[in-house]
Parts: C-alpha cells; structure tokens; sequence
C-alpha cells in the first residue's frame, strides 16, 4: 500500500503536471530569495543555513545576513519552502507510485517502489520540522538543540529525496526494459 491510495489513480497524470507546474512556480520564487542569502559565510544560501551543524556557524551566517540585510530573503525563502515541501513530496511520491504499479504484485521494484512512496512522505516531515528549527534559529533562538534538530533533519531529507529520485530513475528504466521484453 503507498500513501495515495486515497486518489484514484486516473488523476495521478493530472497531478503530477499540477505538481511539477506549483514546483517550477515556487522553486523559482526560492531560487529568487537565494541571490540575496549567497555571501562569503554562507556560499550556497539557506542549504548552508540548513547544514549549519554548529549554534557559532548558523550565528555567523545570520549575523551575516542581517548584515547584508537579507534576514527577510531568508524568511521568505523558508516559507516558500512550506509550499515547497507538499509540492515535492507529491510530485516525487506519485511519480514513484506510477512506475511501481507497472510492476507485478509482488515485483521487488513494486515493493520498493511503494516503500520509498512513503520515505518521500516521511522526508518532507522532516523538512517542516527542518524549517521550524530554522525559524527559531532566526528569531534569536539560541539554543543550540535547533541548529542541531536543522541539521539532522536535513541529511534525512536530503537523503530521503535522493532516494526517491534514484528510484525513479532505475525504476523506470527497469520498468522501460520490463516493458521492452514482452513487446518483444
């Protein structure tokens, strides 16, 4: 079972354009607040916030950007991501779901296929949890249990993505070969 169950599968085409179309809208909207967060202590912008490990590296990088006068790209941006994160999980979720049911019952890439359904789910949890740790770190926050709770939370997500996209890839050519041998 896989976490969409709950819609019928005849939209799952329709969902996956919407998706991609809300993913390409907002990701755009993210990569326009990023200009105003890449400086020297913070290279690749909110992802090296998100990756911060330390309480001394994320209060460099905020104090940075307060410097820069940038501490409301960095709002934005996190807040985008909310919309960010529902998007993605859906779009990847159902993209996964769809090669998995090209596959038999009980086919390894099927099961699989459904597992990681659920780990892109489980992944965007993670990121919400994520962007509240970051929020709280740039409302002064200075417990370090946040800087720790982004970080953590971020390697799952990012982990959990790759995952998700890896499958995608080798699912669908497994499922293009599948296909390719009994038209043969």
């Amino acid at each position: 079972m896989h976490p969409f169950t709950f819609i019928d599968s005849k939209y799952y085409f329709r969902i996956v354009f919407i998706t991609l179309l809300f993913c390409f809208l907002v990701m755009t909207g993210m990569q326009w607040s990023e200009y105003g967060l890449q400086n020297e202590t913070a290279p690749k912008g909110i992802i090296t916030f998100e990756l911060a490990g330390d309480m001394d590296t994320a209060q460099s990088i905020i104090a940075s950007w307060r410097h820069d006068h940038a501490m409301g790209y960095a709002g934005f941006n996190i807040g985008l991501d909310f919309l960010f994160l529902l998007t993605y999980a859906t779009l990847i979720g159902v993209v996964i779901v769809l090669i998995a049911t090209g596959f038999e019952e009980k086919h390894f890439f099927r099961r699989t296929g459904y597992l990681f359904s659920w780990i892109i789910i489980a992944s965007a949890l993670f990121d919400a949890i994520e962007n509240i740790a970051l929020i709280n770190l740039l409302t002064d926050s200075m417990e370090t249990y946040w800087v720790t709770l982004a970080y953590y939370c971020a390697i799952i997500k990012f982990s959990g993505v790759g995952l998700g996209i890896l499958y995608i890839v080798v699912g669908g050519i497994a499922h293009g070969i599948q296909r390719a041998l009994k038209g043969a």
